[in-house]
């Protein structure tokens, strides 16, 4: 039972940050009704941030089950940066921080990692800086990458001149429910470092503190990540006139969704409710009737994983067409492919600028 319950309050911490923000943004929201490209902006900045709590979410799911697994997903540097621009920038216009970010040395390649343990990481370290630096304060978050053979080091420095820390809190600082008892720190669970340490760990990386009191904080956060091999060239599904597409997804919003952002570019579209719906239109069609089938992974009858066996096991002569695997849950890219037979992975929410990268791809391969 008191297992459960610190899996609560880690779970509960790691939720309040992206919540407030979204508090925050909702309320400057109702200030710019009148301004639409501010509302736009701000729709975005929900997007990436009920993105990552779904996220979040499910990663606790899997880790109370005991399945504390390290993902290897691609994922590009630059975008990831600015997802963590977009998730934190709100918290620091609102204390009236002045928020930099610096890149150096990125690189038109992707890397292998687990994006969304690097992004808690990073948004727990914005979040203290945050807190402890007075407004008017500055924040600064700088990203290195150096290239060293088929790896990445990759670094990420948080600083502020925040109130700082001694250094006897600093050989403590990592333990749970841990604060410094001072007068300026009278909120927080002390719960924020003890994950950024812990995932640091797990997935073999390093972490550095520098602080004094009344001058501010330092902390460096560095990972040997491998290179993707993909080339990052990227192709967008700019034109898909005359392409038709096979999407099976039991919620009919989901349909309506991926509908529209296929038809916008041209393309043409047949919905299936369930798998076995999809695996009749599928085998009943002319052979290269579908240029491409998109399944959702949970669904009644027949799953997305099952389906695309079943496509598979066909043996037409349209039946090595791409498969695209979607999920509302934290399911990452390699563990849909596993079985061979989905060729890439999109998940829910859908970005539209990755959903049609995915299909371009997929298309000009």
């Amino acid at each position: 039972m008191e297992l459960k319950a610190d899996y609560l309050s880690i779970l509960s911490h790691e939720l309040r940050n992206p919540l407030n923000s979204m508090i925050n943004i909702i309320e400057l929201a109702f200030k710019s009704v009148d301004d639409m490209g501010k509302l736009i902006q701000y729709l975005e900045k929900l997007k990436y941030l009920s993105t990552f709590m779904m996220s979040i979410n499910d990663y606790f799911f899997d880790f109370c089950k005991n399945r504390h697994i390290i993902y290897r997903e691609e994922f590009d540097l630059n975008e990831f940066v600015e997802e963590v621009r977009a998730l934190f920038e709100v918290q620091v216009e609102l204390k009236q921080q002045k928020f930099e970010i610096v890149k150096n040395g990125f690189f038109a390649h992707k890397l292998i990692g687990d994006s969304l343990r690097l992004k808690q990481v990073l948004i727990n370290l914005l979040a203290n800086a945050n807190k402890y630096t007075p407004p008017g304060g500055t924040i600064k978050l700088i990203c290195d990458e150096k290239q060293i053979g088929k790896e990445a080091l990759v670094r990420f420095i948080v600083r502020d001149n925040g109130i700082g820390m001694s250094r006897e809190f600093i050989q403590m600082m990592f333990h749970p429910f841990t604060q410094e008892s001072t007068k300026h720190r009278n909120f927080g669970r002390g719960l924020g470092l003890y994950i950024v340490r812990e995932i640091v760990q797990s997935i073999g990386g390093n972490i550095e503190v520098d602080s004094e009191i009344g001058r501010g904080t330092k902390i460096t956060v560095s990972y040997r990540l491998p290179l993707s091999k993909r080339k990052n060239n990227v192709i967008t599904a700019a034109d898909l006139t005359g392409v038709r597409f096979l999407v099976a997804d039991d919620c009919d919003i989901n349909l309506e969704v991926i509908g529209d952002m296929i038809r916008r570019q041209g393309g043409e579209v047949e919905t299936a409710g369930d798998g076995e719906e999809a695996l009749r239109k599928y085998l009943a069609s002319p052979e290269n009737y579908y240029r491409m089938v998109i399944v959702d992974i949970r669904m009644p009858k027949l799953d997305g994983i099952a389906l695309a066996h079943k496509i598979r096991e066909a043996k037409r002569a349209d039946w090595e067409l791409p498969i695209i695997a979607t999920s509302a849950g934290y399911y990452p890219g390699d563990a849909a492919k596993r079985c061979g037979e989905i060729n890439e992975f999109v998940n829910k929410p859908l970005s539209v600028k990755r959903f049609y990268q995915v299909i371009g791809r997929l298309l000009h391969s």
